[in-house]
């Protein structure tokens, strides 16, 4: 996922790559700060690395989001609540941005990203990508990244 790193609008509060195991089970779980993100593998640390999610602090407010708008893994709802109980984790929902097919997912995040900074940015961006079809927001990603 090094090659998205130059896309990052703030790559200074890019917290690091980790699958979805490593999250809170690791020696030093991961600790966001407000504005911080990381980008999460939805594999196990072993597995063959399938499908990136991202999350991203806002405050009280962990914003969880998924380009296949799946429900957060337990691994990471747990991670949240024991990171801080007052946390409240926000994930996306609604129509599926990435078709099945795809593998533009960390583009996705990455865009995510770049572009959402509070809940009002992201209820925005879902509505944005939700309204559009899975091909055409391909081709919106081919444009913003020169894919």
């Amino acid at each position: 996922m090094s090659d998205l790193k130059p896309h990052f609008k703030n790559p200074k509060q890019f917290k690091g790559v980790y699958s979805r195991d490593e999250v809170a089970v690791s020696e030093t779980p991961l600790q966001l700060e407000d504005g911080e993100y990381a980008l999460i593998n939805q594999d196990d640390e072993d597995g063959p690395g399938t499908h990136w999610v991202g999350i991203k602090r806002d405050g009280n407010m962990i914003l969880y989001f998924d380009s296949f708008n799946l429900p957060p893994p337990q691994t990471i709802v747990d991670w949240a609540q024991e990171a801080d109980p007052k946390l409240k984790l926000y994930a996306n929902q609604g129509r599926r941005f990435q078709h099945v097919s795809s593998t533009a997912c960390g583009y996705f995040v990455t865009q995510f990203f770049n572009t959402v900074d509070t809940d009002d940015d992201y209820n925005q961006f879902n509505e944005e990508w939700g309204s559009r079809t899975p091909r055409e927001n391909e081709i919106e990603l081919e444009k913003i990244f020169g894919i």
